[in-house]
Parts: C-alpha cells; structure tokens; sequence
C-alpha cells in the first residue's frame, strides 16, 4: 500500500477517506490510534491514508478534483519594497498637510481678490505662500532624517 495523502487532522483524514470511498476505492487510515490516544504527545501525530498501488493514480485524480489547492507561499517580493512603500506613504502624508493649509487660504484669497478687498487678499495670499514655503522646508528636513536613520553609513 501507498500514501495518497497525509494530515494531523483526524476530521481531514476522514474527509478523504470519504472522497476516495465516493470513487471506489478503498484506503486505510495509518497512525489513526495515536491521534485519538496522543494526548500529551510531543507534537502532532501525521496520519496517512494509504491505499493500493493499483488505485494510486485514481486516487490522486480524485482527491485533486474532490479539494481545495493548497495555499501557494507568499511570493517573494524585491528587497526594500515594503520600506519604500511606507517612505511613499510618508511623503503623501506630509503634502496632504501642506494641502489642508493651503488649499483653503487660496480659497479665501480668490474669494476675496473676485469681491474686490486687495488688503485683505494680499494679506491672506501673502500667508498662504508662507505656509506653503514652511511646509515645504518641514518636509524636506524630514526626509533627510529618514533617509539619514535608514543608511547611517551616508
């Protein structure tokens, strides 16, 4: 007799007996014993269920039609993707703050400027460049503070 298929899951070892037993063909369970008397045991017990060299291949075909595939390993991905995907982050981050201060004075400034008061849109205008010149300055200092912890050795 040959392994078909092989768990630590006695309720998954008795689905699969189930699906080769629907096709006809007949299998043993090995190592049943240990996984209902096991407790304290080291580590899980495998079970496997076996069947006849004659029905392996059938079995196979079954079994693959009958489950789930197997969970695929994560794909490995290039070094330095997940940190350049939170410096991106960053970045987006900081020009939204600049944005939230800008974008509002401009408004008002516009608004202003249409009506036709000149001081106070000068004024308002005049600010928003400043924070727009702060925000910027802000925001290059703290990129190269990241990029300065990230490689030390620069």
């Amino acid at each position: 007799m040959k392994c078909v298929y092989s768990t630590v899951e006695l309720v998954q070892a008795d689905l699969v007996q189930s699906i080769l037993r629907r096709s006809g063909i007949d299998s043993r369970l090995q190592n049943d014993g240990s996984a209902l008397y096991g407790i304290g045991l080291p580590g899980p017990v495998l079970l496997e269920i076996m069947v006849r060299e004659e029905d392996l291949g059938r079995a196979a075909t079954a079994l693959q039609d009958a489950l789930p595939p197997e969970p695929s390993a994560p794909k490995e991905t290039e070094p330095g993707t997940f940190e350049r995907k939170v410096a991106r982050s960053a970045r987006v981050r900081s020009w939204m703050w600049i944005a939230a201060l800008v974008i509002p004075g401009t408004i008002v400034t516009i608004a202003l400027g249409l009506a036709g008061d000149w001081e106070p849109a000068a004024r308002i205008g005049a600010l928003v460049a400043a924070l727009a010149a702060v925000g910027f300055l802000v925001d290059r200092a703290a990129r190269r503070a990241r990029r300065r912890r990230s490689d030390p050795g620069a």
